[in-house]
């Protein structure tokens, strides 16, 4: 009885997972627009290559001395801020590129400035905001199969991220860094949509084993019942 048990509760632990990430309509048309991240109390942008969907144009290559220009929705670092910055979608505004997070507890010293990063530019210290979205991309439209851009203004390093399979960089050529864009802003804004949220919903087999599980814990506890 104490198996099923814990395997209800799994189960229910994975339903509650799958409402980290709720949709959000911010052009009142009913479409989902963003993800709300209730965890670390942040907005997405559902698509994630906004800027190539709204038909922006080419930007030039950093590394090009010939004037080549980088694919679809692939801009500069400077471009991306820029953009980002002006970004508005339906009354929303204040969007901004993902940024490194400092651990919670971390304290600079005298030796060791902010985030220490140009002492040690590991690719796995202090990761960027798109590290919360590992695993609840599914739902997101237009993902690219490539680096996505981060700034942070007081870390000389910055992480590149391919959000598809998680694996990172870190640069401290700013002027060279280049990748896509997915805006996030603080805080839960927009209209919910109750009909998709970004995190994988657990299939129909998933709840009938939920069921079966509670039915089962159930059915034994009036056994126990009645045995005595």
């Amino acid at each position: 009885m104490k198996k099923v048990a814990l395997a209800a509760l799994a189960l229910l632990a994975c339903t509650a997972q799958a409402q980290t990430f709720q949709a959000r309509d911010l052009t009142n048309d009913g479409v989902t627009d963003a993800f709300y991240d209730s965890v670390h109390n942040l907005t997405w942008l559902a698509d994630a290559n906004l800027y190539a969907t709204l038909g922006g144009p080419a930007d030039r290559d950093p590394r090009s001395f010939m004037g080549g220009t980088l694919g679809a929705g692939e801009l500069r670092l400077s471009t991306a801020i820029s953009w980002v910055d002006a970004l508005v979608v339906g009354s929303v505004s204040d969007w901004r590129l993902p940024e490194r997070v400092i651990p919670v507890g971390y304290v600079p010293s005298p030796s060791c400035p902010l985030a220490c990063i140009q002492a040690t530019p590991q690719a796995g210290q202090f990761p960027s905001e798109l590290s919360f979205l590992s695993g609840a991309t599914g739902q997101f439209s237009n993902v690219m199969n490539g680096n996505y851009l981060t700034w942070t203004a007081d870390m000389a390093w910055q992480e590149l991220r391919n959000i598809t399979t998680g694996r990172n960089l870190v640069t401290d050529e700013t002027g060279l860094m280049t990748g896509y864009v997915l805006a996030v802003r603080d805080g839960d804004v927009g209209t919910a949509v109750t009909t998709a949220i970004a995190a994988p919903v657990p299939e129909p087999g998933t709840y009938a084993l939920m069921l079966a599980a509670l039915g089962s814990l159930a059915i034994a506890r009036r056994s126990r019942k009645n045995k005595h």
